[in-house]
Protein backbone atom coordinates (compact mmCIF):
# COMPACT_ATOMS: atom_id res chain seq x y z
CA UNK A 1 0.00 0.00 0.00
CA UNK A 2 1.72 3.50 -1.21
CA UNK A 3 1.33 6.12 1.05
CA UNK A 4 -0.73 8.17 -1.16
CA UNK A 5 -3.15 5.44 -0.24
CA UNK A 6 -2.37 5.75 3.70
CA UNK A 7 -2.66 9.70 3.26
CA UNK A 8 -6.44 9.19 1.65
CA UNK A 9 -6.94 6.56 3.78
CA UNK A 10 -6.66 8.62 6.98
CA UNK A 11 -8.20 11.62 5.69
CA UNK A 12 -10.98 9.62 4.67
CA UNK A 13 -11.28 8.09 8.06
CA UNK A 14 -11.30 11.17 9.98
CA UNK A 15 -13.97 12.85 7.81
CA UNK A 16 -16.30 9.29 8.19
CA UNK A 17 -15.71 9.62 12.08
CA UNK A 18 -17.55 12.61 11.92
CA UNK A 19 -19.67 11.98 9.55
CA UNK A 20 -20.88 8.81 11.73
CA UNK A 21 -21.56 10.19 15.30
CA UNK A 22 -24.66 11.79 13.36
CA UNK A 23 -27.74 9.69 15.24
CA UNK A 24 -30.14 7.97 13.27
CA UNK A 25 -33.72 8.76 14.37
CA UNK A 26 -37.04 10.69 13.21
CA UNK A 27 -37.02 12.52 10.03
CA UNK A 28 -36.29 16.32 10.38
CA UNK A 29 -36.37 18.96 8.36
CA UNK A 30 -33.47 20.15 9.92
CA UNK A 31 -29.58 19.39 8.08
CA UNK A 32 -26.05 20.71 9.77
CA UNK A 33 -23.77 21.40 7.02
CA UNK A 34 -19.90 21.64 7.64
CA UNK A 35 -17.73 22.50 4.89
CA UNK A 36 -14.32 21.84 4.85
CA UNK A 37 -10.48 21.92 2.77
CA UNK A 38 -7.51 19.93 3.70
CA UNK A 39 -4.25 20.69 1.75
CA UNK A 40 -0.80 18.43 3.06
CA UNK A 41 2.48 18.33 1.32
CA UNK A 42 4.91 15.50 1.95
CA UNK A 43 7.75 13.90 0.02
CA UNK A 44 8.00 10.03 0.11
CA UNK A 45 10.41 7.00 -1.52
CA UNK A 46 8.57 5.83 -4.37
CA UNK A 47 8.71 2.74 -6.83
CA UNK A 48 5.60 3.63 -9.56
CA UNK A 49 5.45 0.15 -11.60
CA UNK A 50 2.72 1.38 -13.86
CA UNK A 51 4.08 1.40 -17.44
CA UNK A 52 7.68 1.87 -16.58
CA UNK A 53 10.29 0.74 -19.36
CA UNK A 54 11.97 -0.35 -16.00
CA UNK A 55 10.55 -0.44 -12.41
CA UNK A 56 12.93 2.21 -10.67
CA UNK A 57 12.97 4.11 -6.87
CA UNK A 58 12.06 7.59 -6.72
CA UNK A 59 11.54 10.08 -4.59
CA UNK A 60 7.43 11.71 -4.80
CA UNK A 61 6.97 15.39 -4.28
CA UNK A 62 3.31 15.33 -3.42
CA UNK A 63 0.37 17.74 -2.66
CA UNK A 64 -3.21 16.63 -1.90
CA UNK A 65 -5.50 19.11 -1.67
CA UNK A 66 -9.95 19.26 -1.74
CA UNK A 67 -12.87 19.99 -0.23
CA UNK A 68 -15.83 18.77 0.86
CA UNK A 69 -18.89 18.82 3.16
CA UNK A 70 -20.42 16.38 5.80
CA UNK A 71 -24.58 16.94 6.41
CA UNK A 72 -25.76 15.59 9.24
CA UNK A 73 -29.61 14.88 9.89
CA UNK A 74 -31.42 13.26 12.35
CA UNK A 75 -31.98 10.15 9.81
CA UNK A 76 -27.97 9.47 9.26
CA UNK A 77 -24.98 11.65 7.26
CA UNK A 78 -23.54 12.24 4.39
CA UNK A 79 -19.90 12.76 3.42
CA UNK A 80 -18.94 14.40 -0.21
CA UNK A 81 -15.04 14.76 -0.80
CA UNK A 82 -13.50 16.20 -4.36
CA UNK A 83 -9.89 16.28 -3.86
CA UNK A 84 -6.40 16.27 -6.43
CA UNK A 85 -2.99 14.69 -6.04
CA UNK A 86 -0.41 16.52 -7.95
CA UNK A 87 2.88 14.89 -8.17
CA UNK A 88 6.55 14.77 -9.32
CA UNK A 89 8.45 11.44 -8.79
CA UNK A 90 12.48 12.26 -9.57
CA UNK A 91 14.82 9.20 -10.57
CA UNK A 92 18.45 9.02 -9.62
CA UNK A 93 18.86 8.99 -13.76
CA UNK A 94 17.33 11.99 -14.32
CA UNK A 95 14.04 10.41 -15.56
CA UNK A 96 10.83 11.94 -13.86
CA UNK A 97 7.54 11.12 -14.31
CA UNK A 98 4.40 14.02 -12.85
CA UNK A 99 0.72 12.86 -12.64
CA UNK A 100 -2.40 14.39 -11.35
CA UNK A 101 -5.20 12.50 -9.83
CA UNK A 102 -8.16 13.57 -9.15
CA UNK A 103 -10.60 11.37 -6.52
CA UNK A 104 -14.19 11.81 -5.19
CA UNK A 105 -15.44 10.11 -2.59
CA UNK A 106 -18.81 9.84 -1.03
CA UNK A 107 -20.15 8.22 2.37
CA UNK A 108 -23.79 7.82 2.94
CA UNK A 109 -24.64 6.72 6.42
CA UNK A 110 -28.29 5.94 7.13
CA UNK A 111 -27.85 4.42 10.27
CA UNK A 112 -29.19 1.11 8.97
CA UNK A 113 -26.58 0.92 5.91
CA UNK A 114 -23.56 2.77 4.91
CA UNK A 115 -22.53 3.45 1.08
CA UNK A 116 -18.96 4.21 0.43
CA UNK A 117 -17.60 5.07 -3.18
CA UNK A 118 -14.41 6.12 -3.99
CA UNK A 119 -13.86 6.97 -7.70
CA UNK A 120 -10.26 7.81 -8.93
CA UNK A 121 -9.22 9.26 -12.57
CA UNK A 122 -5.04 9.49 -13.06
CA UNK A 123 -3.36 11.01 -15.90
CA UNK A 124 0.75 10.67 -15.92
CA UNK A 125 3.68 11.10 -18.14
CA UNK A 126 6.86 9.45 -18.41
CA UNK A 127 9.76 11.86 -19.06
CA UNK A 128 13.34 10.70 -19.94
CA UNK A 129 16.43 12.54 -18.77
CA UNK A 130 16.34 15.02 -21.40
CA UNK A 131 12.76 16.09 -20.52
CA UNK A 132 11.26 14.20 -23.70
CA UNK A 133 7.51 12.54 -22.78
CA UNK A 134 8.61 8.64 -23.48
CA UNK A 135 5.28 7.79 -21.88
CA UNK A 136 1.57 8.27 -20.76
CA UNK A 137 -0.24 6.40 -18.21
CA UNK A 138 -4.30 6.55 -17.45
CA UNK A 139 -4.96 5.20 -14.28
CA UNK A 140 -8.37 4.31 -13.14
CA UNK A 141 -9.79 3.19 -9.57
CA UNK A 142 -13.36 2.32 -8.32
CA UNK A 143 -14.08 1.15 -4.32
CA UNK A 144 -17.98 0.98 -3.63
CA UNK A 145 -19.15 -1.26 -0.85
CA UNK A 146 -22.49 -1.15 1.12
CA UNK A 147 -22.31 -2.49 4.44
CA UNK A 148 -25.12 -3.23 6.85
CA UNK A 149 -24.22 -1.47 10.39
CA UNK A 150 -26.45 -3.58 12.32
CA UNK A 151 -24.97 -6.92 11.16
CA UNK A 152 -21.54 -6.01 10.44
CA UNK A 153 -22.69 -7.65 6.20
CA UNK A 154 -21.19 -6.24 3.33
CA UNK A 155 -24.19 -6.88 0.85
CA UNK A 156 -22.19 -4.85 -2.35
CA UNK A 157 -18.55 -4.56 -3.11
CA UNK A 158 -17.03 -3.30 -5.81
CA UNK A 159 -13.14 -2.68 -6.10
CA UNK A 160 -11.69 -1.93 -9.70
CA UNK A 161 -8.22 -0.53 -10.32
CA UNK A 162 -6.57 -0.68 -14.05
CA UNK A 163 -4.15 1.78 -15.81
CA UNK A 164 -3.67 1.98 -19.81
CA UNK A 165 0.17 2.62 -21.15
CA UNK A 166 0.72 4.35 -24.56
Amino acid sequence: MSKRSILRGLIVASISAVALMAPAGVASASATVTRFTFSETETFADAPPECMPVVKSGVTTATESGSGQVTETDNGSAVHVSGTFVYRTDFSDGSYLTGVAHSHTSIVDSGEHTIFTDVIREPRTIYSADGTAIGTVMIHALVHTTTNNVTGVTTASIDKFFFTCS
